[in-house]
């Protein structure tokens, strides 16, 4: 009787300790914190034209470039901007996705990457002429892209 006793109490001692642990982990998750950084980067392929996004404490840098022009613009993100393309990043599982060489090259085929910076890591992932999205949903890759892109247009509105 004893040992089923404390056979229960270690199971619901562990069970606790996960439950503190998940929800520590996802509230440190939730929100932008400073020195987090994200970059989204798409162009090449057949088309001499590329559209870069920075993203670093509540400060964004739009870059367009069409050869031969470039076009850099600046916006600034609300906290709240902030907390909910953290909770996209979540969301998307982007910090588990990686991707890797497709052994080959598409020369008509644009590239597109996401680099994503907290605590002193940074995890990329990219879609394109010479990669592709091994592990992870890469319709959750596309996305977390589209998800930035809609947010500089909402910044930018006609500069955009």
């Amino acid at each position: 009787m004893a040992k089923n006793h404390l056979k229960w109490q270690g199971i619901t001692i562990l069970f606790i300790c996960c439950i503190m642990i998940l929800s520590c982990e996802s509230k440190s998750q939730e929100k932008w914190l400073p020195g987090m950084e994200i970059n989204t980067y798409n162009g090449g392929g057949m088309v001499p034209e590329s559209r870069t996004v920075m993203i670093k404490g509540s400060t964004g840098t739009y870059i367009h470039w069409r050869q031969p022009k470039r076009d850099t613009l600046t916006f600034k993100c609300s906290q709240q901007e902030l907390n909910d393309l953290m909770k996209e990043t979540n969301v998307t599982h982007f910090r588990e996705m990686n991707s890797a060489e497709t052994g080959g090259i598409a020369y008509d085929k644009p590239t597109t990457s996401i680099e994503f910076t907290w605590a002193g890591k940074t995890h990329s992932a990219s879609d394109g002429a010479t990669q592709h999205i091994t592990s992870g949903n890469a319709a959750g890759f596309f996305k977390l892209y589209n998800y930035i892109e809609a947010l500089v247009k909402k910044k930018l509105g006609t500069r955009y």
